[in-house]
């Protein structure tokens, strides 16, 4: 397949570029950092070269790729707005399908407060923070830019202009990365709500490992459709070893319904859909 990877020299879209060409496609990167003409606000350009490439998939990756990074200015000028130029283009282009390259901050887990879960693990019905009573505290610029850039991939595929696939990353980092070696989750829990640095406990400890993020990806470009939008969760299976999530569960959410059994290390965000439909295989190391 010819496949267009906008942010195809960030951490995630490099890694996806190699194995799509690894599997045999035609790769086309669209990058700012390779180019500064290379800017997805710029939408006669990117219309323009994008249907100079005739791709049939657009693997969305481009944007502004933590919290933190600016006001919601900031997000609804790159991600936003960015995102909506990137959909435009692919219809004029007449791709046949767009991957959205999303974050489990869609539900909430970036802002600092506390997220109310509607249940555990958290699968890909469950509601937005925004949603009322899901959310004390202040939400996050990052995380409702990307509810709302799935709105409008959503539309697109509900109006079968093409097919439109969102993917909810976890933190895309290296266990070793994101936990060091004196790293204590019960102090953490203790600390978030003064110092409002929330992302390992909002995102209830959950990671991907990046390069399977990256596989995740190009399954979701190989695999058979129709998507007319379709949301995945991509977790690690696991989250580390020294997190006990019954043990957090019981502590932080003694009330919240759960939906299934839940394991001491198991995900609390769920990536049962992608491993059943796109045959994703996530990581299963504790460390």
């Amino acid at each position: 397949m010819r496949i267009f990877i906008t942010g195809n020299r960030g951490n995630l879209g490099k890694r996806i570029g190699k194995l799509a060409g690894l599997g045999g496609h035609d790769v086309f990167g669209y990058d700012i950092s390779s180019d500064k003409a290379q800017d997805i606000r710029d939408l006669d350009r990117l219309i323009k070269v994008m249907k100079a490439a005739q791709p049939e998939i657009v693997i969305h990756c481009a944007g502004i790729p933590h919290p933190k990074r600016g006001g919601l200015g900031a997000y609804l000028s790159v991600n936003v707005q960015g995102s909506a130029n990137v959909f435009e283009a692919a219809d004029h282009a007449g791709a046949r399908r767009v991957v959205y390259l999303s974050s489990t901050g869609y539900y909430g887990c970036d802002g600092i407060g506390h997220l109310e879960p509607a249940y555990f693990p958290i699968d890909e019905a469950h509601p937005v923070a925004a949603m009322p009573g899901r959310f004390t505290g202040k939400l996050s610029a990052y995380d409702q830019s990307k509810v709302m850039v799935e709105q409008a991939l959503a539309w697109y595929g509900t109006q079968y202009v093409f097919e439109a696939v969102a993917l909810r990353l976890a933190p895309a980092n290296t266990k070793a990365w994101q936990y060091p070696g004196d790293y204590t989750w019960r102090d953490y829990c203790e600390d978030y709500r003064v110092t409002g640095d929330n992302w390992k406990r909002g995102c209830f400890f959950s990671n991907v490992h990046p390069d399977f993020a990256a596989k995740a990806a190009l399954l979701a470009a190989e695999a058979k459709g129709p998507f007319w939008y379709e949301p995945f969760n991509i977790t690690d299976k696991y989250t580390h070893g020294s997190i006990d999530v019954i043990e957090f569960l019981e502590q932080e959410y003694p009330g919240v319904k759960r939906t299934k059994k839940i394991k001491a290390h198991d995900s609390l965000i769920t990536p049962a859909k992608a491993m059943k439909v796109l045959k994703f295989k996530p990581c299963e190391d504790l460390e």
